[in-house]
């Protein structure tokens, strides 16, 4: 099972991102991102990408945790 999520920017006044759109939105493909991105645009929202989480690959989750960790 793939999770996708939307990283950005709210507006272009904002300094960080922030989770736009997280994986309880059910969005099923990449395709599927990339139009819910193109809808964000017309909100106002910068600087997005799409974070692909594969919980069916341990590797996959592995990684990510241990890429978010910072000692």
């Amino acid at each position: 099972m793939k999770e996708f999520v939307i990283w950005g920017k709210e507006n272009s006044r904002a300094e960080h991102e922030i989770v736009l759109v997280s994986g309880e939105a059910g969005i099923k493909s990449m395709a599927q991102a990339e139009k819910t991105i193109e809808k964000l645009k017309e909100y106002g929202c910068t600087d997005m990408r799409v974070q692909v989480i594969d919980f069916s690959n341990p590797e996959s989750v592995n990684n990510l945790l241990i890429n978010s960790i910072r000692i």
